[in-house]
């Protein structure tokens, strides 16, 4: 039986033939859609920005490595302000917790606990926290939904497979002494819920600013409490229509500039200049988005500590195992069905082509376009909330 992990569980609800495909022929696609790695990264940053060893120079040297390369798929300007937004998010989001007191006593722990000789869990909690005394789960979590309190994104983690799953796994590694190493005992009181720590990605993106904006910025260059170094010239060898071409440089790098009408000469003015309109570089655009987020903090950020009860924790404990059950009887009699209510439900499926276009996986065929993680794949290796290695081992 393929061990059971929270991703699995959230694909088997979502689609049997997103589960066959993602866990049982394990097919990824080669490039990562852009929400998922988004979120990744954003995960990574608040690891480095956190870890006593790492830091906000560190983050940002990540992200300089990370984004040193735009992948051939991806428009440039995309790349760039996908960077931009993780790394002024990020240190906002250090500006805006900085009081909030969070000891953080573990990072990425692994479980894997063998249930009966059929059904297996496994995967890795982000953190291990404590928290106003209180021991909880820590996870860092990324979306473009609403987060303010009333929103329906909170509602919809009473039923959430990986904060159960997790809480479940956690407390009982606790019970059998498996987070001494920690400082975590077995008589300690018990990891009472979970931390969610929230980012909604912001739906802003660099525009075009007005005329008078633009002809005021190059002349002080100031940009909502930031300052830039502004070079505007004109190009001779470049030519519109007669007239010469601006060209503005910020901070080194060439921003966008688009012409204005061509204005009437008089005789006070007989060379009148002629207007234009620039678009936000992505370091404007960062320094705009910063001011958002200072002004409007819970927009951008939200925690809350999610709990749940011991009978909640037991019916949703039974409800996996029945899952477990139902996709391995769909695996033994090949019982696979595709669900296109959620093609596109919240984002299109990575896996979308192939069931659109009905291409074949059978006998080891990987379609055009992604990769197999199959051991002796070149590609191979353990899904991300999967790991293979390090797990505790389930006491006898």
């Amino acid at each position: 039986m393929i061990p059971q992990s929270a991703t699995s569980i959230h694909d088997f609800k979502t689609c049997p033939m997103l589960y066959r495909l993602r866990h049982i022929l394990r097919l990824r696609p080669i490039d990562d859609p852009a929400t998922a790695r988004q979120g990744t990264n954003w995960h990574k940053c608040l690891e480095i920005i956190t870890d006593p060893a790492g830091g906000e120079q560190a983050m940002i040297d990540h992200l300089n490595i990370t984004y040193s390369n735009c992948p051939p798929s991806v428009e440039l300007t995309d790349w760039e302000v996908e960077r931009t937004v993780l790394l002024y998010s990020a240190l906002g989001w250090l500006w805006y917790w900085r009081d909030d007191e969070i000891e953080t006593l573990a990072r990425e722990v692994h479980f894997e606990r063998q249930i009966n000789t059929l059904y297996s869990r496994r995967g890795m909690i982000d953190r291990i926290i404590r928290r106003n005394r209180q021991l909880l789960l820590g996870e860092y979590k990324s979306t473009s939904k609403p987060i303010d309190s009333s929103s329906l994104y909170w509602d919809r983690l009473n039923l959430d497979s990986q904060l159960t799953l997790y809480l479940l796994e956690a407390r009982h590694a606790q019970l059998a002494g498996q987070l001494e190493q920690f400082g975590i005992t077995a008589t300690d009181p018990l990891i009472s819920g979970v931390l969610y720590d929230v980012w909604h990605k912001p739906a802003i993106r660099p525009k075009k600013l007005t005329q008078a904006d633009s002809k005021k910025f190059v002349a002080d260059g100031k940009y909502f409490g930031e300052e830039f170094n502004c070079v505007l010239w004109i190009d001779a060898h470049r030519t519109d229509d007669n007239l010469h071409t601006r060209n503005l440089v910020v901070n080194g790098r060439e921003a966008e500039i688009t012409l204005g009408s061509i204005p009437k000469p008089t005789n006070k003015n007989p060379n009148p200049e002629i207007p234009f309109a620039i678009r936000e570089t992505p370091e404007m655009f960062g320094a705009r988005l910063l001011a958002d987020i200072r002004e409007n903090p819970g927009n951008h950020f939200a925690r809350k500590e999610i709990a749940r009860t011991d009978r909640e924790l037991a019916i949703l404990d039974a409800e996996y195992y029945n899952i477990a059950r139902l996709a391995h009887m769909a695996d033994q009699r090949d019982l696979w069905f595709r669900n296109e209510n959620q093609c596109d439900a919240t984002y299109r499926c990575s896996f979308y082509s192939i069931c659109y276009y009905n291409l074949d996986v059978t006998n080891g065929k990987v379609p055009t376009g992604f990769k197999c993680l199959n051991k002796g794949n070149e590609n191979a290796k353990a899904p991300q909330d999967a790991p293979e290695t390090n797990a505790p081992q389930s006491p006898k």
